[in-house]
């Protein structure tokens, strides 16, 4: 009796022997493969979009300071239009004054 419950008990513990190597095991690294792609694919992603991001901020910042230097240009040009306009105008001309005699005859 002892030596059946023996055997029986050794086929048992057999039988769970072989379901972990052959399914189980074989399952769970099938899924640990899976989720890993899945991670190394969402780190991918984020790492495509901060550098998407990163692109937009750069181009909003060189737009910023390209408006900020045509804001500023036509500012710095009109003040030299209007101090080299004030070196090269001649002095203001007199009027002649009218001629009384002239006007009298």
């Amino acid at each position: 009796m002892t030596k059946e419950i023996l055997v029986n008990s050794g086929k048992e513990n057999m039988r769970k022997v072989n379901v972990l190597a052959k399914i189980v095991i074989p399952r769970l690294n099938v899924t640990s493969h899976y989720i890993l792609s899945e991670l190394e694919e969402k780190e991918r992603e984020e790492v495509f979009r901060l550098k998407r991001v990163k692109q937009k901020k750069d181009s909003e910042k060189k737009l910023d300071e390209m408006q900020r230097r045509a804001e500023t240009v036509p500012k710095a040009i009109s003040a030299e239009l209007v101090i080299l306009k004030s070196e090269n105008e001649p002095a203001p001309r007199k009027k002649p004054e009218p001629n009384i005699r002239n006007s009298q005859q």
